[in-house]
């Protein structure tokens, strides 16, 4: 134990005199009120930007979109006008097609023109690529339920349109059956809108618009204008979102409709028409695709019911933050989205950031060079020392702390305090245990009454005829039992346990406080095999050294348990209370009766089964309580085995147990010899199974016998 100190006299000077300190808290202070509010106003302004891009171009995005279906509706007007009137003659072919032709080149993202009749025949002009241009005549035959198609394939140019082929084939297109034309019969005389779906020749998103056609009250058919959306997915590719921002738009149903990438909507043109589905935003690989799509289920953001622009800022794993809006548009169930990184717009804050850093820098380090000829030697060091003291004092180090003088009077009396502190810390140190106090103390637990309830696993270890030896020995034991005891302690600190008390020749310690663990039972059991270990390789040396050969017991049990500071205000302990601790003890105990050297509890055994090695050993019961407790022994660690073959004789052994349990005696005992032979001649277990066995055989018990031994409570 270190000796008091005495009080010295020195030379100080008071602190206030050190002016390193206000130096640089002065520098400090001036950077922090010139940057934090320019920084955070500036990050509302990003906010407010934002919000400004993403109205415009939503308000951009729905004019487009309007003006696309005000197109398409505008020349369905004029079609149906035209051929109501008798303008153009829908039964003369020539002039139908180029009436047709002439809104086809004048409306590049319209697909398809077409016209059905109620009694199946159809025809139309089809945009199929670039400049080719497929006239389609189909006359339906009801017997054969079967259409004759003549097409006719065009190549336009802006001079002139030239026909290129012509072919003749049957197909089971029947107008009337499709979507447009049931949907335009329901609706008659308005223009519909069908569902948006994957065109079979571009293998890109569209829609239909259709409307009813009569003369002179007389139904005639129905005409269908076929449009590709890929005009809205080029219009927000053109849009100057943000460095790395990104527009789309969805309908109710998730589907994407438009997007800056056109890879995104478009499929491969060699896919096969019956399996093209339009892309649902989840299935997007795109990360800002995919950043909407979570916020969309995280907020729970009802797409059928938008009438109104919703704002949400997302932050991913790394911490980069999203502005993401949803915007209902005009036109049917379609919804506008814009995902915008907030690192695109602090690109150019943080780069200012910087230079003000590096000026603040400069700063502090002009002032850390005055602190540092002022006061480096008076203040700096000192403290420094004396942080390292106290830090000793946290981790409970007492004997590496250390005086640190100086002039300073504050600095001085403070070392001097905490060195005093160390000394009387150190004197009540050899009387508690080392390393649970360190951790109380680095888990800034009060000492003061109190507990929770927590499942921990108790641990027992006793040595074996402890009471015999010392009575052989007397005092000569107790540096062989120091010996003993820090080996012990050594492998119970190293696998996470708290050493509750020495308790004479026993150690009894715990896992799971006050420090949570999860495993608690298996680094118990661990702990436990590690003991008995380190016992079996320190023998062959006490043996040549002529001292006790020490053999040791260790029960072990998992349970529900009180457990914080027990006692009264005046002496408490960091213990463990309740009935699990009671079972262990008594394990303990009874690997006396079985001849084993490690026992553990049925809770402890189901916590840790799937890292431990055991065998089942019995049923026990102590006499006067009705509850039962199945006992294993613990062999060792699965990870550790290096080849089953030498376990072999623990399935006899269970083998044994199970035929035991049924009443099975001489069975039985065939099986426990059989453990005991390849054990190497002695297993005590199987030993004592063999004298029940003989016992039973001898003097049968009762019917209602059960496999449960009693044991009288001591």
């Amino acid at each position: 134990m270190k000796a008091k100190l005495p009080a010295i006299k020195r030379k100080t000077i008071g602190l206030k005199t050190s002016l390193a300190g206000v130096i640089l808290l002065t520098v400090s202070i001036t950077a922090a009120v010139i940057h934090i509010p320019w920084s955070l106003t500036s990050r509302k302004n990003i906010t407010n930007i934002v919000n400004q891009l993403n109205q415009e171009i939503v308000r951009g995005v729905n004019d487009e979109v309007e003006k696309l279906f005000s197109d398409t509706i505008s020349t369905q007007n004029t079609i149906q006008e035209m051929l109501e009137t008798n303008i153009i003659d829908i039964d003369d072919k020539k002039e139908r097609t180029a009436f047709y032709l002439t809104f086809l080149k004048a409306n590049p993202h319209i697909s398809w023109i077409s016209f059905g009749y109620p009694n199946g025949d159809f025809f139309g002009i089809q945009r199929e690529r670039s400049g080719i241009l497929n006239n389609i005549e189909s006359l339906w035959d009801p017997e054969t339920k079967q259409a004759t198609r003549l097409i006719e394939t065009y190549q336009q140019n802006k001079q002139y349109i030239k026909l290129l082929s012509t072919s003749l084939v049957t197909s089971d297109y029947y107008a009337p059956k499709r979507s447009w034309y049931k949907k335009a019969i329901a609706n008659s005389g308005q223009i519909i809108w069908t569902d948006v779906y994957i065109f079979d020749t571009s293998k890109k998103p569209g829609i239909n618009s259709a409307i009813t056609l009569y003369k002179n009250g007389e139904f005639i058919g129905v005409i269908s204008i076929a449009i590709e959306l890929e005009r809205i997915s080029l219009y927000l590719k053109n849009i100057d979102i943000s460095k790395t921002g990104t527009a789309f738009i969805i309908n109710s149903e998730n589907q994407l409709i438009a997007s800056q990438d056109i890879n995104e909507i478009q499929h491969d043109l060699n896919e096969n028409n019956e399996n093209l589905q339009i892309k649902l935003l989840k299935n997007s690989a795109k990360k800002e695709l995919q950043i909407a799509n979570k916020v969309l289920i995280k907020n729970n953001v009802q797409l059928d019911n938008l009438k109104t622009i919703q704002q949400f800022i997302y932050t991913d794993k790394t911490g980069e933050k999203y502005f993401v809006f949803f915007a209902p548009t005009n036109t049917l169930d379609w919804v506008i989205v814009t995902v915008i990184p907030e690192s695109d717009f602090l690109e150019e804050i943080n780069h200012n950031t910087q230079n003000l850093l590096y000026a603040v820098v400069f700063l502090i380090i002009i002032a850390a060079i005055i602190a540092m000829f002022l006061a480096g030697k008076i203040i700096a060091e000192p403290l420094l020392k004396i942080i390292k003291q106290t830090k000793y004092i946290e981790n409970f180090n007492l004997e590496e702390i250390r005086a640190c003088h100086s002039i300073i009077k504050e600095i001085d009396q403070l070392s001097l305090a905490i060195d005093q502190m160390g000394v009387g810390l150190a004197s009540f140190k050899r009387y508690l245990p080392t390393e649970l106090v360190r951790t109380l103390i680095q888990e800034g637990m009060e000492a003061k009454l109190g507990g929770e309830e927590k499942i921990l696993t108790i641990f027992f270890l006793d040595l074996v005829s402890f009471t015999k030896l010392f009575e052989q020995s007397g005092n000569e034991m107790i540096p062989h039992l120091a010996e003993f005891y820090y080996l012990m302690s050594k492998n119970i600190n190293q696998h996470q346990g708290t050493i509750d008390k020495y308790i004479g020749d026993c150690i009894m310690a715990f896992w799971g406080a006050p420090i949570h663990n999860y495993f608690h039972a298996k680094d118990a059991c661990r702990a436990a095999l590690e003991c008995q270990r380190t016992l079996s390789q320190c023998r062959p040396r006490w043996q040549q050294q002529g001292k006790w050969l020490f053999h040791a017991r260790i029960g072990i049990n998992s349970g529900n348990v009180l457990v914080g500071n027990i006692g009264s205000e005046e002496k408490m302990d960091y213990t463990a209370i309740g009935d699990p601790v009671n079972v262990a003890s008594r394990l303990e105990a009874l690997n006396k009766i079985y001849g084993t050297e490690i026992l553990i509890g049925e809770e402890t055994y189901k916590l840790a089964k799937d890292d431990i090695f055991v065998r089942f050993l019995d049923t026990v019961a102590v006499y006067g309580k009705e509850e039962s407790l199945n006992i294993y022994e613990l062999l060792a660690m699965k990870n550790e085995i290096e080849t089953w073959q030498e376990w072999e004789w623990v399935q006899f052994f269970q083998e044994g147990m199970t035929l035991y349990q049924n009443r099975k005696w001489s069975k039985a005992m065939e099986f426990f010899y059989q453990a005991i032979e390849l054990r190497g001649g002695l297993d005590l277990p199987s030993s004592l199974y063999i004298d029940r066995c003989v016992n039973f055989i001898a003097n049968p018990p009762n019917a209602d016998w059960k496999p449960i031994t009693i044991l009288h409570n001591k």
